[in-house]
């Protein structure tokens, strides 16, 4: 899932693109955005010949248990436009399928149950917070996209441990077991990130889906249907820990859901867990 950014002063953006400008008739506000390193969303406003003020469009307690889904997670009241996209089925069929059995935890889930878009053991809501919680066995996560560091960072912490070496946190460095054997995340190719530096491009298996991936969006009615358009960004799958049943059935797929796919992975460190659990297997 992903939530569009929006200012909640006197100019709102929502879903639009990043290369245009809007005026504000009502305030003459004029406006544009762009993302930042980080993969932030930053407005630009100024009026008339005011000097250029910056506002990042996220909540200032950032690192507060609320923030991480109440603000970002789903679709506030008085939003013209849903911000809610849940993975298409025939890539959670994939994935499942790698697998062997439905995921053990969805850390990102609307609901819980057997109406949640994605089938997993256990589901963590807004209320229960999925970056506070415990990941184990195979996690998936379609993560609010406007936060997708914290959510990256959780990922490969989830599976790391300072057996493995080349740790990519402290905190991951002095853990003496994983909590999760394999996390997948299906998420925005934002290469030029540090997160994607820190988190993903040395310590994750990567592939790449060619084109707009379409998700799913509730229709008020407790289904979720195909989106009429596609992300407008390119997407890829991320694997995080033991991913060898995972990286090998992707790899055997010419197509997933209409989209070639194809890999971009580090040659040695996502290999790590993989030998961890080769090796705790055996005991």
């Amino acid at each position: 899932m992903f939530q569009a950014n929006h200012c909640t002063e006197k100019i709102s953006l929502q879903d639009r693109p990043l290369d245009k400008r809007i005026k504000n008739d009502t305030h003459k506000f004029f406006c544009e955005t762009s993302v930042n390193k980080d993969g932030e969303l930053v407005i630009f406003a100024r009026n008339g010949s005011n000097s250029v003020e910056t506002k990042r469009s996220q909540n200032k307690n950032r690192g507060k248990k609320d923030f991480h889904h109440r603000d970002l997670f789903l679709t506030k009241p008085g939003q013209k436009r849903n911000t809610e996209w849940y993975s298409s089925l025939p890539i959670i069929d994939e994935l499942i399928i790698a697998n062997g059995d439905i995921f053990d935890v969805d850390p990102c889930s609307p609901v819980k149950g057997e109406t949640a878009p994605v089938p997993a053991k256990k589901h963590y809501t807004q209320e229960d917070d999925g970056l506070s919680q415990i990941w184990t066995g195979t996690t998936y996560m379609n993560c609010p996209y406007a936060n997708i560091s914290a959510w990256a960072k959780k990922a490969v912490e989830s599976v790391w441990c300072s057996e493995m070496g080349k740790a990519p946190t402290e905190f991951a460095a002095h853990k003496e077991t994983p909590d999760a054997e394999i996390v997948i995340g299906l998420i925005p190719a934002r290469t030029n990130t540090q997160y994607w530096r820190k988190y993903i491009s040395k310590h994750a298996k990567v592939f790449f889906l060619s084109g707009k991936v379409v998700f799913r969006q509730p229709d008020g009615n407790g289904n979720y249907v195909v989106a009429s358009s596609g992300f407008p960004q390119g997407v890829a799958l991320v694997v995080w820990g033991n991913h060898t049943k995972i990286s090998n059935h992707l790899k055997n797929l010419d197509m997933i859901d209409g989209h070639e796919i194809y890999e971009r992975s580090h040659p040695s460190i996502p290999d790590l867990p993989v030998q961890y659990w080769t090796k705790r297997n055996k005991r």
